[in-house]
């Protein structure tokens, strides 16, 4: 007697999955997106052959965690370099995905078999802002110190067009040179420059970050954002020019009068940095040097550290006022003869101070003189030649 034992072999298991584990990959270097490569995947399966393999990618929003969008990757089968013909596996292939934005999305592979088993395993795939901003600095700046001796430039000046493809860009800035102007080991929003950098080209680094940091100095390894650097050459000169205090006017009589100027001061000089020098000219084309009268007028030049100068001007006024008298000899009677007449004497000055005064006499002889052999006529004629006038004849 014969029976028929029915055996019926099924695969109800689904394949063996291999999933990649979660994953942070930067957007894009030209887009706040990223394009991924999503990861290849072995699949082992005891019975059956693989039928397809996808990936769905679920869009998340970057707080709330809500569905965006779905998208659906198609996996290609294939085999993969040292793979044993005789071992049930194989390896899915899935290639890029669409442009994913910033935020933590959910990546679910499903595989099937030829049996219509299915597997799933999923992995977090997060979309990180990692690509620091592009800098753009000018390539050189001219800077100007104000009344003060300094000038504050913001970071921001330095900026010719950086940015960064997911977020504004910001600015902080630093000298790289260390001097007495401002510490060089930090982060300032506004980069200070003074007197010791006049005529100096200064390096100035600008550093462009994607999220803002805090206001006022922060530390060289402040790092919650992503930066980078770029360089500036800052020119820095001093177009204030010093300022000239000339000594008052002076108006002095000339038996008052000092010659060296001495007495009637000097210039002073003030500028937004230091002085130089202080040089003197005077002039005397208006002053009789010999009579001591007239007009002297002085210009001083101030000259500050970065070459500027300014001029002012002093008038030493010197008057002259004629103010002597004169005793002439007296009348001589003598009674011997004298073929000179040179020893009769001579006019005497009082009062001379400034004067230049010039001495001359005219005789005339008398031989019929009544009691006397002759009578001489000496006639004393005296110049001064600070006030005498030709075309006046005195």
């Amino acid at each position: 007697k014969y029976h028929v034992q029915l055996i019926r072999v099924t695969d109800k298991t689904g394949p063996v999955l291999d999933c990649p584990a979660d994953m942070t990959v930067s957007t894009d270097a030209l887009a706040c997106c990223a394009t991924v490569d999503l990861p290849d995947m072995i699949i082992f399966d005891a019975c059956s052959k693989i039928r397809n393999a996808t990936a769905r990618i679920e869009v998340r929003h970057p707080i709330t965690g809500d569905v965006l969008a779905t998208y659906d990757v198609p996996g290609t089968l294939t085999t993969f370099p040292g793979n044993n013909p005789n071992t049930p596996d194989t390896l899915a292939v899935f290639g890029f995905t669409p442009c994913l934005p910033e935020g933590t999305h959910t990546v679910t592979y499903h595989v099937e078999d030829n049996c219509g088993n299915s597997s799933n395993c999923s992995f977090d795939l997060t979309v990180d802002d990692l690509t620091p901003p592009v800098p753009a600095c000018d390539e050189i700046t001219q800077v100007a110190l104000g009344i003060d001796g300094m000038n504050f430039v913001n970071a921001t000046t330095f900026d010719d067009g950086s940015y960064d493809a997911c977020s504004n860009v910001y600015f902080k800035a630093r000298r790289i040179e260390v001097n007495s102007c401002q510490p060089v080991d930090s982060l300032y929003d506004q980069v200070k420059f003074c007197c010791e950098d006049i005529g100096d080209t200064i390096l100035v680094v600008l550093r462009v970050y994607d999220a803002q940091p805090p206001a006022g100095t922060i530390s060289l390894d402040w790092d919650d954002a992503n930066y980078n650097e770029c360089q500036v050459q800052v020119y820095v000169e001093d177009k204030l020019k010093p300022t000239c205090s000339a000594p008052a006017h002076v108006t002095v009589a000339c038996e008052n009068f000092d010659p060296t100027l001495w007495a009637y001061g000097m210039a002073s000089g003030t500028d937004n940095c230091c002085i130089d020098t202080v040089l003197t000219l005077d002039n005397y084309n208006q002053f009789d040097t010999v009579c001591s009268k007239g007009t002297i007028t002085r210009t001083f030049r101030v000259v500050d550290c970065g070459g500027q100068s300014t001029t002012c001007t002093q008038r030493i006024v010197v008057n002259y006022t004629q103010n002597y008298f004169v005793r002439f000899p007296n009348d001589w009677n003598i009674t011997q003869c004298n073929s000179t007449f040179d020893n009769f004497g001579q006019p005497e000055f009082f009062g001379e101070d400034c004067e230049l005064l010039g001495v001359t006499h005219q005789d005339v002889l008398f031989t019929v003189v009544p009691d006397a052999c002759f009578k001489i006529e000496r006639t004393w004629t005296i110049i001064n030649w600070c006030t005498y006038n030709p075309n006046l004849g005195c």
